[in-house]
């Protein structure tokens, strides 16, 4: 009985972990992706700050509601930080349901890709991160603040329904 105990455990333990992205969560694959991208531009790394954290999880609820970036230069300028240079990014990204029917494509064959991953069901945290970046990297004002020089640190929160993930992106100095 223990055997059986065992493997009725090691699905849970080990099945829902991709190894090669050790199931980190969407802002730490988001932060690899970027840097790897501002790196391949001859530009420093940013690094992940938590007291913009708040900012980005009303933010994000907030476009959820109402999808656009009006109100966010009065939130910004309330934070009790210093800062010279502040920049916001938001997305929708769908959230697919699993339904075995990976017929997705989009105008960015990456996003097609992980978009019929998400169909099947085997979409990792990176696939929903690196998503979203795609979205910004191939537009040419997100972009813009994805390699913005100024920036040196940020945070990306995000709140999901049944049909999209609503990110949140904000850069300071």
């Amino acid at each position: 009985m223990k055997k059986l105990v065992i493997f009725l455990f090691l699905p849970a333990i080990f099945g829902f972990t991709n190894p090669e992205y050790k199931d980190k969560s969407i802002i730490l694959h988001f932060q690899d992706i970027l840097n790897e991208y501002r790196t391949s531009k001859n530009l420093s790394v940013i690094s992940v700050d938590e007291s913009i954290k708040s900012l980005t999880d009303e933010r994000s609820k907030s476009i959820s509601v109402n999808y656009s970036h009006m109100g966010f230069k009065d939130k910004v300028t309330s934070l009790p930080l210093k800062f010279n240079f502040a920049g916001e990014n938001i997305a929708m990204v769908r959230n697919i349901p699993p339904n075995n029917k990976p017929y997705y494509s989009s105008n960015i064959n990456e996003i097609g890709d992980i978009m019929n991953k998400m169909s099947m069901g085997i979409a990792t945290n990176h696939d929903i991160a690196l998503y979203c970046f795609l979205l910004w990297k191939h537009s040419k004002d997100h972009n813009d603040l994805l390699l913005d020089d100024k920036i040196k640190r940020f945070h990306l929160s995000y709140e999901k329904s049944e049909t999209f993930y609503y990110f949140c992106f904000v850069a300071l100095d």
